[in-house]
């Protein structure tokens, strides 16, 4: 695969290599760079397996500009694999069009066991900036839906439709795509045209209508920075490489966390160990995330597909907060112990309903405030990794979440799902026409609203609607309700968005329904905290951003808890997890508190919302 321009790029505009011995003192992610990691590693991808009987192996679709690496990036995995650098995939020196004609799909065995991995390969030809040229975007939903067949000869002209040879009609589950992966070079992400980001950013909205989870890799990182060819270990200690990344999750919509960098296998004839274990780290964050997709279905027992406030100038600024109390103003235990004990509380909490098996907990704030992040973050916590299902959007300022979408969360320990169902939904904007129809609210509280109803901004659902929920059981409702809140933003909401949010709150007062406020984003208000977020109820400004929350609110403070939610980082933090744990106990106890209004089973099922 050759270049991404169709044309060689003037000197003055391509990407300089910078002189990044402005190294960090500490990597801002965690990685034990020893053999002993590798092997782990390795171990672990070889003994991951799909939950669901229906896939035996999760389908990974790669695409990219041309030349970004994507072919490359499979040779590289392969390598690692067999021991000794190889190729099978085919790769392009510096041509500008795409090696890859057709649609490919590779498994990698492993020959030392004759195992093979749990992942199946899917390539596709490369993106171009031309019309009629490079992979037609439009053939994506293909793939997605598993309509395309092993070896197609990809059209630029024009997608594959029913009528095409080799199109296939009734793929199953197992056909269909279980994680998206972007494949971009890091030298050039800045210099990428509007055209080219344009075609992405359809690609990805496109992606998030299946709820596809994305991943983000940027190869050649050795390239922005001299001194990684010499040790590529330095990767998360370099400023160069942390800019980039933070660059392409702004531009593309996509979390830190989901974007890692790699060094692929191109000039050299021997494995290197570090190279090894970025390229295992990729790789596993890859099942991780098609693991999660799996979870939307696996609830259901079936494998059935279903088919602002940006600019520099308004955002608020770090405050220095050495000025820390001297005593914590809340009580929290920051041990290990403390976490096992938060997490079998919780999964052992039941409704005193026998006619609600699981809580129903709706989430709702402004956009880009957390909401989905929140979710993925108390996933990653019973999962013991870090991990995202929902949907997570960057700074783009509209709705990543388009869907009413509800989750479930299963301890992978014990095997127990938790009581308590994820409802999300449509961020809030200011303008009327965009983002969540308030009016929608209390059609989602009484539970008129079906999982993955598809929200208008322009009106809210109707009894005339399709799959309007015309007697819902109390089960089907929503027994707390959870205002998700960017800490650093609190004080510069606008009027507009402020009054959404007292029209909400007055409304959802009418219900008796509970409110929690979670402040997101701690972290960023108080540098400190970014080192040790067991701090946090030491800090005065976040003590003085949840008063000021109470205040504009009108919710009382001890119904306001702060987190971080997990966003750049790759492994777990106790203290992290403490915080999430102890804002999903909150909530269970108010939901559980909420159900003390209904003093047996019979009173539950009287429709108390009539005169609404």
């Amino acid at each position: 695969m050759g270049d991404i321009f169709s044309t060689p790029q003037p000197q003055s505009t391509q990407t300089k290599k910078t002189d990044v011995n402005e190294m960090m003192e500490q990597p801002w992610r965690d990685v034990t760079w020893k053999t002993v990691e590798r092997k782990k590693l390795m171990c672990e991808i070889a003994a991951y397996h799909p939950r669901s009987n229906s896939v035996p192996q999760f389908r990974v679709l790669f695409m990219g500009p041309v030349g970004a690496g994507k072919s490359s990036f499979f040779n590289s995995v392969k390598s690692v694999i067999r021991g000794y650098v190889t190729t099978q995939a085919p790769v392009a020196g510096t041509c500008s069009s795409s090696r890859t004609v057709q649609y490919k799909t590779y498994q990698i065995k492993n020959e030392k066991d004759g195992k093979t991995l749990p992942i199946i390969f899917c390539d596709t030809m490369g993106l171009e900036e031309r019309e009629g040229a490079g992979l037609h975007i439009d053939d994506v939903p293909n793939i997605i839906k598993g309509h395309v067949p092993d070896k197609y000869q990809l059209n630029p002209a024009g997608a594959m439709q029913p009528t095409s040879p080799g199109y296939i009609k009734d793929p199953s589950f197992k056909d269909e795509i279980h994680c998206f992966v972007f494949i971009l070079e890091a030298p050039k992400i800045e210099i990428l045209s509007d055209k080219m980001f344009g075609k992405l950013k359809t690609i990805i909205q496109r992606t998030n209508m299946f709820d596809i989870p994305q991943l983000v890799i940027l190869t050649k990182v050795d390239e922005v920075c001299p001194s990684l060819e010499k040790n590529i270990s330095n990767v998360y200690r370099s400023k160069v490489v942390e800019t980039k990344m933070q660059f392409t999750a702004e531009r593309l919509g996509i979390p830190l966390c989901n974007i890692v960098p790699v060094k692929n296998y191109c000039s050299e004839l021997e494995l290197k160990e570090n190279v090894d274990i970025l390229i295992l780290l990729a790789l596993r964050q890859i099942l991780r995330l098609a693991d999660s997709y799996l979870d939307n279905f696996l609830l259901d027992e079936t494998a059935v597909a279903l088919g602002d406030l940006s600019s520099e100038a308004t955002q608020m600024k770090k405050t220095d907060a050495n000025e820390m109390m001297e005593q914590p103003w809340r009580d929290v235990t920051w041990k290990t112990e403390e976490r096992k004990k938060l997490m079998s509380e919780i999964e052992a909490y039941h409704p005193c309903l026998n006619s609600v098996p699981q809580f129903r907990v709706l989430f709702l704030g402004p956009v880009g405030a957390g909401k989905s992040s929140f979710f993925n973050s108390v996933k990653s916590v019973f999962q013991g990794y870090v991990t995202t299902q929902a949907i997570v959007g960057g700074i783009s300022g509209t709705s990543m979440t388009m869907k009413y979408n509800t989750y479930q969360v299963k301890n992978k320990e014990s095997g127990k799902t938790l009581p308590i169902i994820f409802c999300d939904t449509m961020g809030l904007e200011e303008k009327q026409g965009a983002g969540l129809d308030i009016d929608d609210v209390p059609n989602i509280i009484k539970g008129y609203v079906p999982d993955k109803y598809q929200f208008n901004p322009a009106g809210a659902m109707q009894s005339t609607s399709l799959g309007y929920i015309k007697d819902p059981s109390f089960k089907d409702q929503i027994h707390c309700f959870v205002f998700i809140l960017e800490a650093p933003k609190i004080e510069i909401l606008s009027d507009k968005m402020l009054e959404k949010l007292k029209t909400i709150i007055r409304r959802t007062n009418m219900f008796d329904l509970p409110q929690l406020v979670i402040l997101t984003k701690v972290d960023e208000i108080c540098p400190s905290l970014g080192k040790n977020i067991s701090n946090v109820y030491r800090s005065k400004v976040v003590e003085a951003k949840m008063q000021l929350t109470a205040e504009r609110l009108g919710i009382p403070l001890c119904n306001i808890v702060p987190v971080k939610n997990y966003s750049v980082e790759l492994e777990l933090k106790d203290d992290v997890d403490i915080l999430i744990l102890m804002a999903v106990r909150q909530m269970l106890r108010l939901a559980e508190s909420y159900l003390d209004n209904y003093s047996s089973d019979t009173d539950s099922t009287v429709d108390y919302y009539s005169e609404y």
